[in-house]
């Protein structure tokens, strides 16, 4: 015979929610949060063991890898296996909107592909933790390096180039892609 809920002596248990039960933008909200203080506290934490530039050597290291995850999760999410800057810019796409970053893309003609982020969330984690003298090294020595990489994934014969950087004080982070026909 079930326990009556109500009969003295008797706790009632109470129903908790599953995976099932959360709204998917608060999910993605929290893991977005999460992806960007587990950097930053990393980095931290490295930079009080060994110093500024020990941490971010091993910051680099990092982000040298991880783009390529990143890049082939893209692919294999969005079903992606043409190699041209469009597939590149919906792939990468996916990326700046699932860390919370603000974007507009301009594909010219197949050969250049523009990416202008408007808010980046790392440089927003950042500031509001009052790092933002290290956000130049950031992004030249992570960001930067990080889209060429991305590029890479897509294709050898796309290339990069940062043509602007709001961790420098420009308006915008100006990602430039361009691709090369293969030479026959």
């Amino acid at each position: 015979m079930p326990d009556e809920p109500d009969e003295p002596g008797h706790e009632t248990s109470e129903t908790v929610e599953t995976e099932a039960g959360y709204r998917a933008d608060d999910l993605a909200s929290f893991l977005q949060r999460s992806y960007l203080a587990v950097d930053g506290l990393w980095f931290v934490k490295a930079e009080e063991a060994l110093g500024y530039d020990a941490a971010l050597r091993l910051d680099e290291e990092v982000w040298r890898i991880m783009p390529k995850i990143q890049a082939r999760r893209a692919r294999d999410i969005l079903g992606i296996s043409e190699a041209t800057l469009k597939a590149l810019c919906r792939a990468l796409g996916l990326k700046l909107a699932a860390e919370g970053n603000s974007f507009q893309a301009c594909l010219d003609g197949g050969a250049d592909l523009d990416i202008r982020v408007s808010r980046c969330a790392w440089l927003d984690a950042i500031r509001s933790s009052g790092r933002e003298s290290i956000a130049p090294d950031i992004c030249r020595r992570i960001c930067a390096p990080e889209m060429a990489i991305w590029a890479n994934e897509f294709s050898a014969n796309i290339r990069f180039e940062c043509r602007g950087k709001m961790g420098a004080g420009d308006t915008c982070c100006h990602l430039h892609f361009h691709k090369k026909e293969p030479a026959v």
